[in-house]
């Protein structure tokens, strides 16, 4: 377990040389940058990369923000940013592509007389099917380290240089591709206040979306639930509506600005 532990450590430390030519602060696992345009740029290592329980391979997690002109600037006062995803290898490809690995043998050092050729077995049992043996790849610290190093430079500073300007920031909440936007209605204000009329298209959606969930919630059947559950569920489907109606609210009002 030490072992993994000081390849995170050396990981997280050794970033400061990539990210400081570009103005990032490291605070805990975290690095950000705050922009004179308002945009706040964040990479976290997660601490998932240095669990070998399951087979993986490196990624960083990138969240984004941006602060409305004139707002006081903390760079570490937001806790949450409203645009989040990951760069790396995606998890959902699965191992039988070879390109996900084990980090089993960094964790628990007495499994490291299997490898073999940085391959280590894995056996297991598909439903209906007969055991087999998949050898793994077991990268070693210095392997992972680099390539660590590789992501960051390769595909994370590319992403925050994409994403420099409130402009660009919107179009990043119109298409987020991978990313997942985090849209509460404190930050759609804010948004809105931002950016205006502009924001209508990702407000759109998003008002759709809301609409979508409502309509499974108040079309439930009540009576598979007891009496407590069922009020429940009317008080959350009251609450969804209300909120809806804000969203809605401000929709109407970003309507009329673009009309004026």
């Amino acid at each position: 377990m030490e072992e993994i532990k000081e390849v995170r450590k050396e990981i997280l430390f050794g970033m400061k040389d990539l990210l400081k030519p570009y103005g990032f602060r490291k605070k805990g696992d975290r690095y950000r940058r705050l922009l004179d345009s308002g945009v706040l740029w964040e990479l976290r290592i997660p601490e998932d990369n240095f669990k070998g329980l399951r087979f993986q391979h490196f990624t960083v997690q990138i969240n984004l923000g941006i602060f409305p002109a004139g707002a006081e600037k903390d760079i570490w006062g937001p806790q949450d940013l409203p645009i989040e995803g990951e760069l790396g290898q995606a998890l959902a490809k699965g191992w039988q592509d070879g390109k996900w690995y084990t980090l089993l043998p960094l964790i628990y050092p007495g499994m490291g007389a299997q490898i073999v050729n940085e391959h280590f077995p894995i056996t297991f049992k598909e439903p209906g099917q007969d055991w087999q043996t998949q050898w793994v790849p077991c990268p070693s610290p210095d392997r992972i380290i680099e390539e660590a190093f590789q992501l960051v430079r390769d595909e994370v500073i590319p992403f925050f240089l994409s994403v420099q300007t409130s402009g660009q920031y919107l179009a990043l909440l119109k298409d987020p591709g991978k990313f997942v936007c985090i849209m509460g209605l404190e930050h759609a204000k804010r948004y809105a206040e931002l950016f205006g009329p502009g924001f209508l298209p990702v407000l759109e959606k998003w008002i759709t979306l809301q609409e979508k969930s409502l309509k499974r919630v108040m079309e439930y059947d009540l009576s598979r639930l007891d009496p407590a559950s069922a009020q429940l569920h009317r008080s959350s489907a009251q609450s969804m509506e209300k909120v809806l109606q804000e969203y809605q609210a401000l929709q109407k009002q970003l309507q009329e600005a673009g009309s004026l």
